[in-house]
């Protein structure tokens, strides 16, 4: 069973709270005990099989298009909860960098230009979380190129980059 980093961090913390109380005891200082308790659990769910998502709008975005909110592209991922545990609710969450002119857009590297991801055609604002109704829930996810109000969208390849996450609430 693979460990999520978060259970390896508390058991990094557990390890070192170990070593620190015996050393603060016999250097004759006060104290406090810390008691450190970790629950293993099984993983939530493994996204697009450990591969990058890419997401490629091509070479050919007419910038009229992208004013108009008419350039959307469908992220195409697995996902596999299969063996998540039934009694914990899971979260699906997108984080990254805001645009500069709506935090709620995933930032691109064109300042004017943000990326807004949509989970079954309802917006899901960059860096909050999205209940999953079951470990067979998959999300159908859009990302639709959007245009800083009153800005001119300057030509040109863009990038941008973000992490999907799936975990429990």
């Amino acid at each position: 069973m693979k460990l999520s980093p978060w259970i390896l961090w508390l058991c990094f913390i557990a390890v070192c709270a170990m070593e620190v109380i015996p050393q603060a005891r016999a250097s004759g200082n006060n104290t406090a005990v810390i008691n450190v308790t970790v629950t293993v659990t099984k993983d939530s769910c493994i996204i697009n099989e450990n591969r990058m998502i890419d997401v490629d709008f091509g070479n050919n975005v007419v910038v009229t298009d992208v004013a108009a909110g008419l350039v959307h592209k469908t992220i195409d991922y697995t996902l596999d909860c299969g063996d998540s545990d039934p009694d914990k609710t899971l979260v699906l969450g997108i984080s990254g960098a805001g645009a500069e002119f709506d935090d709620t857009l995933l930032g691109a590297s064109i300042p004017e230009l943000g990326i807004e991801i949509q989970a079954n055609g309802t917006k899901l604002p960059l860096n909050e979380k999205l209940v999953l109704s079951g470990p067979t829930d998959k999300p159908e996810l859009e990302a639709i190129l959007r245009q800083a109000p009153g800005s001119h969208l300057p030509t040109g390849e863009f990038t941008a980059g973000a992490t999907m996450t799936v975990s429990y609430q």
